[in-house]
């Protein structure tokens, strides 16, 4: 029963967290004082499902252990079909396996983020690739791509100096196929669209557009919207703009049963302040998923990206404490 936990946060939003969380004795680090605590109306019932970005391609125990540590309840994995296809045009299951198996051991829900695709020719194998994935990880959550209204995210999608070629129709077209293969292998997965970069009201408005017209909310084969709180300013209720209005106005656009998942919100070098606020206010919100951007710092293009909350030699930095006094102290006010 509680390997499942992770998808009943979701089904039956009164679920109440793992027993593992139970009777935790961890202060709790103070918000920020700039931040208001005027109280939160509540979005969504139920408690949030809390997670952590990572790269990884395969197991890393000891990387994966920090995470569960910490008191986190998920983890997103991009879930990349080129890096598990053979030279033989078969598909190697064994890292994403074992990834998978590793999670559900230690009570965490397995959210894979299907890579974007690099151009046209990526969608047949993407699609058999979705129904094959589904049938092997049935209790992952899956997130349809990552920010698409970015050129930089699609770029075998934007023809040059284009602004916006992927439109909402045309990334709902396309990952469409995606979700319909995912639902193939697995009738009861819990699907939401990509995260966009920052909540983008126009972008969103067209896309929620296009999956109403398909009936796509109505059928159940997409349950949540994607965004990415990059950008979003960060007052309490009370204050005009930031993320508290900009999450109410999203729930508004969206039919009753639809939910939003906040899958990346991260700073460099986060203060211990930062993510107790950010964590704060998205319990407070009710939001059902909210993923920080990211676990430990990474390396793209031979830059350290100093995003995590554990240094690249696997040192936890102080935001890593003040996440992990939140998370392990819930369970006695919720």
């Amino acid at each position: 029963m509680a390997v499942r936990l992770g998808l009943l946060w979701f089904a039956v939003p009164a679920c109440v967290l793992g027993a593992s969380l139970l009777g935790c004795q961890v202060p709790v680090v103070p918000p920020h004082p700039d931040a208001s605590l005027t109280p939160v109306g509540r979005l969504w019932p139920g408690p949030t499902l809390f997670g952590a970005q990572t790269h990884i391609r395969r197991p890393n125990v000891p990387y994966l252990q920090r995470i569960a540590a910490a008191g986190f309840d998920a983890v997103r994995v991009s879930l990349t079909p080129w890096w598990a296809q053979s030279r033989h045009g078969g598909w190697m299951w064994t890292n994403y396996d074992a990834i998978y198996t590793w999670l559900i051991r230690h009570k965490m829900t397995p959210l894979f983020m299907l890579e974007n695709p690099r151009s046209t020719d990526d969608l047949p194998a993407m699609e058999y690739f979705a129904e094959r994935a589904a049938i092997r990880y049935p209790l992952a959550l899956l997130e349809l791509g990552n920010e698409p209204d970015s050129a930089a995210q699609w770029p075998g999608f934007y023809p040059p100096h284009a602004r916006s070629a992927v439109t909402p129709e045309a990334y709902w077209a396309i990952v469409k196929r995606f979700a319909l293969a995912w639902r193939k292998g697995n009738p009861h997965a819990i699907i939401g669209t990509a995260g966009t970069s920052g909540i983008d009201f126009p972008w969103q408005r067209g896309l929620i557009a296009a999956i109403e017209k398909d009936g796509a909310f109505r059928d159940g084969t997409i349950k949540a919207i994607g965004v990415h709180a990059y950008g979003e300013p960060f007052p309490y209720a009370g204050q005009r703009g930031g993320i508290v209005a900009d999450l109410a106005e999203l729930k508004t656009m969206l039919p009753r049963d639809v939910l939003v998942w906040v899958t990346e919100y991260g700073l460099p070098d986060p203060r211990p302040e930062d993510v107790h606020a950010w964590f704060d206010v998205m319990q407070r919100l009710g939001v059902p998923l909210f993923c920080w951007y990211e676990a430990q710092d990474d390396v793209l293009d031979g830059k350290t990206q100093p995003y995590g909350l554990i240094r690249l030699d696997g040192s936890p930095k102080p935001a890593y404490g003040a996440a992990k006094a939140f998370l392990l102290a819930r369970s006695k006010t919720q």
